[in-house]
């Protein structure tokens, strides 16, 4: 299993549930076995509207997610999808997802390190034993199996 190399930086000021936060995500290109075309990537967090974030030609993620709420446990849920031609569901290839706790946020900046998560990458929406990314790059699709 390969580790997740992804520093998440949130930049706010601190306080309550209305507070703005914002995110600045980089992933560094090691992380993925080979170049995906059409890679995107979102964030997951819990009790929020998920975000969408950048995909840079060497396969860095960066954006921005707005008013994070604090006051307790967050969940950031990392994920790389691709969006296949004629189906509407997105395909996971990769997930991460990191705990904070935000009760006693202080401070305008707040680091999520990613790095000692698992880079989870076992999704196999056709159950033939090979990885929705192992498919991806091997420019199958992962969705029908032997295709």
């Amino acid at each position: 299993m390969r580790r997740l190399l992804l520093t998440l930086l949130v930049l706010s000021a601190c306080g309550g549930p209305d507070d703005t936060q914002t995110m600045r995500i980089g992933l560094s290109p090691e992380a993925m076995p080979c170049v995906v075309p059409g890679l995107q990537a979102k964030m997951q967090i819990s009790g929020q509207p998920e975000c969408l974030l950048d995909i840079t030609g060497a396969q860095e993620a960066s954006g921005v997610c707005a008013r994070v709420k604090t006051g307790g446990m967050v969940a950031f849920r990392l994920v790389y999808f691709v969006n296949l031609d004629g189906d509407p569901m997105p395909v996971e290839l990769a997930t991460a997802t990191l705990y904070k706790d935000l009760t006693k946020v202080s401070g305008a900046k707040l680091l999520l390190d990613f790095t000692p998560e698992p880079l989870e990458t076992g999704e196999d929406d056709d159950m033939d034993t090979m990885t929705n990314l192992q498919e991806v790059c091997a420019g199958r699709n992962p969705r029908f199996a032997g295709q």
